[in-house]
């Protein structure tokens, strides 16, 4: 918002210079810009620290002032020859109506793990709104459950896309999140008027520990064919863990000889119960799988951590 200042010149002994008349150029000082993207104060719509002309009548001049931080501002002027150094304004300024949210954090986070994020309001100037205080109703967005069987993202243990409360102290609030799905995120939060759309917490999301394995393929075969198996390794969200890479020794099981003289299952030329070198690339193996047992195979693989059970 903004105010009329006045300007007025005096002699050294106080008296009002009214011989001091017509236009003068002044330089106004001690306000500051309001943060980063900054917007500055200004008399007459002149920023400060350049030439203000103003037209003195008997020494007096007036021009309007905005002012855009929050701060107490020492309001001076000068001429070049005389200022107002030593009688200077001072104007407390406080923050404008809250005019949106931001969300701040950490930008790498794992499946599963936690993180407190905070939630801060802010005027159109980009001060911090003091006055956005207690409890507010938020609705948190910009993260997605995990695969099927999903695991919900939330913020102080609500699901994004509820109401989730949270307490603010002078503009600032805290809460803890929890994400699940491998992706990035851009975490966003509204109370309805206003919201961090423009001013999002983007978060790496990672996936957690391998914690299972699958083994996928065609569900019919002839004995003495083969076809091509895939083994997927999976966290505990159901997340591909494309961390799982490299040489893995893996044990086949839940194939059965053929009736003698038995010939036995095999992936990779190695038969079931013995250990099967594959190589696993952001966590997927493939290997050619022979059967000869008529019968319901149910294909397993585990390497004595994690298993496809």
């Amino acid at each position: 918002t903004s105010q009329t200042i006045t300007v007025t010149a005096y002699d050294a002994y106080n008296n009002l210079a009214t011989g001091y008349n017509g236009p003068h150029s002044l330089t106004f000082a001690g306000a500051n810009p309001s943060p980063a993207p900054a917007t500055n104060p200004k008399v007459a719509a002149i920023a400060f620290g350049s030439p203000t002309n103003l037209i003195f009548t008997n020494g007096v001049a007036a021009g309007t002032m905005y002012l855009y931080k929050v701060e107490t501002a020492h309001i001076t002027a000068t001429d070049g020859s005389i200022n107002a150094d030593a009688h200077k304004l001072d104007v407390v300024v406080s923050h404008a109506a809250p005019a949106y949210l931001a969300v701040t954090g950490t930008g790498t986070q794992t499946a599963g793990d936690s993180q407190t994020i905070t939630v801060t309001a802010y005027d159109a100037f980009n001060n911090v709104a003091t006055g956005y205080e207690g409890s507010k109703d938020l609705i948190f967005s910009g993260a997605n459950p995990s695969p099927d069987p999903a695991s919900n993202p939330t913020v102080a243990g609500v699901n994004f896309g509820s109401t989730t409360s949270l307490i603010f102290t002078s503009g600032v609030a805290t809460g803890t999140m929890y994400l699940y799905k491998v992706e990035t995120a851009h975490i966003s939060a509204d109370d309805g008027t206003i919201n961090a759309s423009l001013h999002k917490l983007d978060v790496v999301v990672s996936h957690a520990t391998p914690d299972y394995l699958t083994v996928t393929g065609t569900g019919t075969q002839t004995a003495g064919t083969s076809q091509t198996i895939t083994v997927t390794a999976y966290d505990a969200y159901n997340n591909l863990a494309t961390g799982y890479t490299g040489s893995h020794n893996l044990t086949f099981t839940g194939a059965h000889p053929s009736p003698a003289p038995a010939t036995n299952p095999k992936v990779a030329g190695i038969f079931f119960g013995n250990p099967t070198n594959l190589v696993f690339t952001d966590g997927v193996a493939s290997a050619n799988m022979y059967l000869y047992k008529v019968e319901t195979a149910e294909i397993n693989a585990t390497d004595f951590t994690i298993d496809a059970e």
